[in-house]
């Protein structure tokens, strides 16, 4: 029995340990306007716990990356957040983080009345704002201007804020917070919160002048670099054709060793070729230089967090063939 009691309490404590090993260090909370304006002065709580990832771990309460190619899940408990209301009466309506590539957020534990929408422009009695994707209240049917809104009927910006969040009130938030290995570049990740009135992002007729945000950083450790292999282009004339055409050819690699896909765009586009060395041939006889291509080392799959490096083609081309005034054969310069 005494076996079976010691076996339980090692395993619960490995699961407990193993738990806790997930969770990374937050420093520098700071809040501003309406967050900051409550006189008990209470500041916000933060923490963060690694959920799912590619490409990254938890060592020492920070998060590693070890490839900028994948993606990080995190869950963030956000609490002790109050709201001053006053000056105008103005209640919490929305709480977002700014738009970026690969980034998403679901809600895992929220107040009762909130909902995850991927933006929110307020109303036409309101300042009109548009948040980012994140969090806004759709708890009730009341407003200033929208006809038809009820309680939870999916629209965010026909609504009041919540009434019941101030600076006598503390809400918190558990969400899981999904984002692109590549933006870890240093030994800090900073992440901000918005958050807006309803009359900026909701329906209510006073607007809200403020900058409300709450602000955090993630211990972290940088992504390796995978374009240590400098890529360079070389301007080409080919004379074998009349008139003669120019491409460029580009050399280089990726550091991590997989192959090179070529883009028209840092995010999203269309591939346009694979492999170094790598011919760009613009259409007819155009000159390729001035153009600016991508290259990726990440899967192709991973077209909305590769982090692509901008490839410029430099250089002039040279006039084309020139017939003289002697019966001899055009000249190719170049």
């Amino acid at each position: 029995m005494i076996e079976r009691l010691l076996f339980f309490l090692f395993v619960s404590l490995g699961i407990a340990s193993s738990g806790l090993s997930q969770t990374i260090n937050i420093t520098n909370i700071t809040r501003t306007g309406r967050f900051s304006t409550c006189t008990n002065g209470i500041p916000p709580t933060v923490t963060a716990t690694l959920v799912n990832s590619t490409g990254t771990s938890v060592a020492g309460n920070t998060l590693v990356c070890n490839d900028p190619c994948g993606t990080t899940t995190l869950r963030i408990v956000l609490s002790d957040v109050r709201w001053d209301q006053n000056p105008g009466a103005n209640w919490v309506h929305g709480l977002f983080f700014p738009q970026n590539p690969g980034f998403s957020v679901s809600g895992i534990g929220l107040p009762a009345g909130w909902t995850a929408f991927s933006s929110c422009t307020g109303a036409s009695c309101s300042a009109g704002q548009t948040g980012g994707q994140g969090f806004y209240f759709d708890g009730t049917g009341s407003n200033s201007c929208c006809s038809g809104a009820t309680a939870g009927d999916g629209i965010a910006n026909n609504n009041y804020g919540d009434q019941l969040i101030d600076c006598g009130f503390a809400f918190s938030f558990q969400f899981d917070m999904t984002f692109c290995n590549s933006v870890i570049t240093s030994t800090s990740l900073d992440f901000q919160l918005q958050g807006t009135a309803d009359g900026n992002t909701g329906c209510w007729t006073t607007a809200d002048a403020s900058s409300n945000t709450i602000t955090f950083s993630l211990s972290t450790t940088a992504c390796p670099d995978i374009y240590n292999i400098p890529f360079v282009s070389t301007l080409v004339t080919d004379c074998s054709v009349t008139p003669p055409n120019y491409y460029a050819l580009i050399t280089g690699g990726c550091g991590n060793g997989n192959t090179v896909t070529w883009w028209d765009a840092p995010f999203g586009g269309n591939q346009i070729g694979t492999g170094v060395p790598f011919v760009y041939d613009p259409p007819g006889n155009a000159c390729p230089a001035g153009t600016t291509l991508y290259a990726s080392c990440c899967p192709v799959g991973a077209t909305n967090c590769a982090n692509r490096q901008a490839v410029a083609i430099t250089g002039t081309c040279p006039p084309g063939p020139t017939a003289t005034h002697t019966k001899t054969d055009p000249l190719c310069y170049g």
